[in-house]
């Protein structure tokens, strides 16, 4: 059995796969990206800077959407039709958030993300990480095989945590609370430069909380979808969100359409 089909059956089971250090020779450039995109110089504070569906609207970082050595992996899990979908965001500063799903259905079999009787479901969260544990502690928090499970034990004590999470945050103490307090299995991915995670937009997970590093986290996300009914429902709910209701740009439109992503 050769490597990839090995991630794929991980995948499959786990509704996530990881590669470390796939950006590694390109993190530098696309921090400075950042950087400009949000007119910042080299001493960045602690603030929270986010840009919804950022890599759509900033054409220096269109390279990354049909990077080939990307879209390679990508195929590997939808196969060879699937399309870039409108929910990439850019992100610096993001600290341990809520327990969450990415999907337009947030709890696991009250609506449609989980049928498969017309189509599976197939939209990937791609997840590109920038700056290092060791100098920022930036991580993800991935909850194996909540995409496909969930009983009613662990959907209370993620209710539970997100409730303690939220009353922390008006006191400003929330990333004091850890993950580990009231679960046991989960993943704990701590990024380093360029790393790449790849996960179903249905995987419960959050951003690992930072306590100590003061240097900036930087990380970009990524959509794609198969084309199915999955695909564009979730399309359908990202484009009433704000930030995601814009025109996609003419330019954007025909890369897309040359690479097949459209």
């Amino acid at each position: 059995m050769d490597k990839s089909s090995t991630n794929i059956e991980f995948f499959n089971k786990n509704g996530y796969v990881y590669y470390p250090s796939f950006f590694s020779f390109e993190s530098k450039k696309l921090i400075n990206i950042l950087n400009q995109i949000f007119k910042l110089n080299k001493t960045i504070t602690n603030e929270k800077y986010g840009f919804i569906d950022g890599v759509t609207f900033n054409e220096n970082l269109w390279n990354l959407i049909v990077n080939e050595k990307l879209l390679k992996k990508i195929s590997l899990i939808l196969g060879n039709d699937f399309k870039y979908i409108r929910h990439s965001d850019l992100h610096i500063n993001y600290k341990g958030g809520l327990i969450h799903r990415d999907s337009s259905n947030r709890y696991m079999y009250e609506q449609d993300n989980w049928n498969s009787k017309d189509a599976n479901y197939k939209i990937l969260r791609v997840a590109i990480y920038l700056t290092d544990y060791k100098e920022t502690e930036s991580s993800i928090i991935i909850f194996p095989g909540s995409h496909i499970k969930e009983n009613k034990f662990l959907r209370f004590r993620v209710n539970l945590y997100n409730f303690i999470k939220s009353k922390l945050r008006k006191l400003k103490i929330d990333n004091f609370l850890p993950v580990n307090i009231l679960f046991k299995n989960y993943v704990n991915i701590k990024n380093f430069k360029g790393d790449l995670v790849i996960f179903d937009q249905r995987i419960l997970h959050c951003g690992g909380n930072s306590l100590f590093k003061n240097k900036p986290k930087y990380s970009i996300f990524l959509g794609y979808g198969a084309r199915n009914i999955h695909t564009e429902k979730h399309e359908e709910y990202y484009s009433k969100r704000k930030g995601y209701d814009k025109k996609i740009p003419n330019n954007l439109k025909q890369l897309l359409n040359s690479k097949k992503l459209i």
